[in-house]
């Protein structure tokens, strides 16, 4: 099974990442860290 490495990158970016992705991060914290342009993030 081959995946087109432009299909992928196009699903990753269409399909927001479920909160189960971030469980160290509060749903307010991934709300700052989005309009705070991820200037948060190390």
């Amino acid at each position: 099974m081959e995946a087109d490495p432009a299909d992928w990158a196009e699903q990753q970016l269409s399909v927001p990442l479920p909160d189960d992705e971030y469980p160290h991060l509060g749903g307010d914290r991934r709300v700052l860290i989005s309009m705070s342009g991820g200037a948060d993030i190390d």
